[in-house]
């Protein structure tokens, strides 16, 4: 059995510089637990659900009630985070923030007091976060896409590693809404790019934002990981007089080294249940859909009005005004927009005495500033005279000129292999085993025919049976403790069944982790189940 060297947790408020360390208030009673990464390990499972942890702190001293004076509440219902050491490295395991609504305090049968509260990390934020005003842009790849998403966050991930796109999509945000939110942005891309989008821990200080893109997963070599120090080589760098460089305490500096994880039976953490799923994600009907668009010509196309009339007081500005662009023909309800001109005054916009357009002509007193998304625009109107007037409405100009940007039909595409997939053998058992993909951001679906139909044999027949999650102890060895404290999201390892070792390829027992839960046992013990994501079901380069 192996040991960490430590596992803390901290507590800070925003505006706090350093971490207040809280270990010895977590209750080991009621285990520290939480989730991160994807939940899934289907075609469709490619964007990171929002991480959280849960924790339990002991509060017989009232040190965490509200309002005492020790700062502890403050800290608690802010920032979070755990930390672990191994190895002489220290690395943030989860950084969070309040998922307000979920504290909550009790006293236990006997009389302990205590706080529950979780907390949830960037992700969760990130992917429920609305989208005002978001741009309509062209030729971007995902990684291009994902920054420009990013740039309109108020609060970034600690690090980011993003791989350049395959595709350069011509329209992105262009199917957006007035409850667009970045998560659903990142699904459109991500299915578009045949990519995946995550938050993953691991560094030093906090969590990293990773983009892949189609190729990024072909590569059947396992990830290399660092090795255990127990299991070193012992070569060490060398000075040109061919002595070795000598550490402060007398020993050499060690080269680095690195090594896969190959995981067998006797390395998981189970007593009597432990089974792999038989065509869990078996399908042979699949229906593709992508977008065509079609874009105005020229930005003189009107896309909104104000349908009633607004009375903008003497000398104040009325705000917040939105409207939502619509289709001028009445094709279709909403249409999105691009190249949006600020209104221009009489071309754009009148303003009058009287509700009906009547009375003095005041639009020379009527200054009015927009701010244009996709698929609405925000106005502000200023009254810089002495006399209330009234805009828009059935008798009063004002309306917003663009591009449209139409999308009246989208063209479904299906691969049926119904008949030959896996050779029949299911079809009086399955049928039709149906999937549907949306690929927002294509408009062409050839690549994404050719995947389903010639690198889609391995959806439709193999593996027919499979891992999807595994429970793990980090502690058991140092191959547990590498694969948890150096693994995590979308590393690659080799997970071999006693039943199938003899008579599978080494390709076939390899899997990518997706994302996984936890619990921290007695403030040592960490258990884990990593979700599964079988490497053979990725297309290689000969398929796709």
């Amino acid at each position: 059995m192996e040991s960490f060297t430590s596992i803390k947790y901290y507590t800070k408020k925003y505006t706090d510089l350093t971490w207040t360390e809280i270990t010895d208030d977590v209750s080991t009673s009621s285990p520290p637990r939480g989730f991160v990464g994807m939940s899934g390990s289907s075609i469709l499972d490619r964007v990171g659900d929002g991480g959280s942890m849960t924790i339990r702190i002991n509060n017989n001293s009232g040190d965490y009630d509200p309002g005492d004076a020790s700062g502890n509440y403050l800290r608690m219902i802010a920032m979070f985070k755990w930390v672990v050491e191994w190895e002489s490295q220290t690395k943030v395991m989860f950084l969070g923030f309040h998922d307000v609504g979920t504290l909550k305090d009790g006293v236990l049968s006997n009389g302990d007091r205590y706080m529950e509260i979780t907390y949830r990390d960037w992700m969760a934020y990130a992917i429920e976060y609305q989208l005002d005003f978001l741009q309509y842009q062209t030729s971007k790849t995902i990684d291009e896409a994902v920054q420009h998403i990013l740039d309109t966050l108020p609060l970034q991930p600690t690090y980011k590693n993003f791989t350049a796109g395959h595709y350069t999509f011509p329209d992105v945000f262009d199917i957006t809404g007035q409850e667009t939110t970045a998560g659903g942005e990142f699904t459109k891309l991500a299915n578009s790019e045949f990519g995946y989008i995550y938050h993953r821990f691991g560094k030093p200080d906090g969590g990293q934002l990773e983009v892949l893109s189609r190729e990024s997963r072909r590569d059947l070599t396992l990830t290399q990981l660092p090795v255990y120090s127990g299991d070193h080589s012992g070569d060490h760098l060398l000075l040109e007089s061919g002595d070795g460089l000598l550490l402060e305490d007398g020993s050499y500096l060690l080269l680095e080294e690195s090594g896969t994880i190959v995981m067998s039976l006797d390395d998981l953490d189970y007593t009597d249940n432990l089974g792999r799923t038989y065509f869990g994600k078996y399908f042979n009907y699949v229906r593709m859909t992508t977008h065509p668009r079609s874009v105005d010509a020229a930005n003189t196309t009107v896309l909104w009005t104000m349908e009633g009339s607004k009375a903008i007081p003497a000398g104040q500005t009325v705000t917040g005004i939105r409207g939502r662009y619509r289709d001028p023909s009445g094709g279709a309800s909403y249409v999105n927009g691009k190249d949006m001109i600020t209104p221009v005054a009489t071309t754009d916009y009148k303003a009058y005495e009287f509700e009906d357009g009547t009375g003095t002509d005041f639009t020379a007193n009527m200054v009015v500033t927009a701010e244009f998304g996709s698929a609405e625009a925000e106005f502000s109107i200023e009254n810089t005279g002495g006399t209330e007037f009234f805009t828009g409405g059935g008798d009063i100009l004002f309306q917003v000129r663009g591009r449209g940007v139409y999308q009246y039909d989208t063209v479904e595409s299906v691969v049926d292999a119904i008949s030959t997939a896996n050779n029949g053998l299911l079809q009086p058992f399955g049928g039709r085993m149906s999937l549907s993909y949306d690929m927002a951001y294509q408009n062409d679906d050839t690549d994404a025919k050719l995947l389903f139909s010639v690198g889609g044999n391995w959806w439709k027949a193999q593996p027919s049976r499979e891992f999807e999650t595994v429970p793990l102890l980090a502690n058991r060895n140092a191959k547990n403790m590498r694969l948890f404290f150096y693994g995590g999201i979308n590393t690659k390892f080799s997970l071999s069944a006693k039943a199938e070792a003899d008579s599978v390829s080494a390709d076939y027992q390899k899997y990518f982790i997706q994302g996984y839960s936890f619990e921290i046992v007695a403030n040592q013990l960490i258990k884990w189940t990593p979700i599964l994501f079988h490497a053979f079901r990725v297309p290689n380069s000969n398929q796709w």
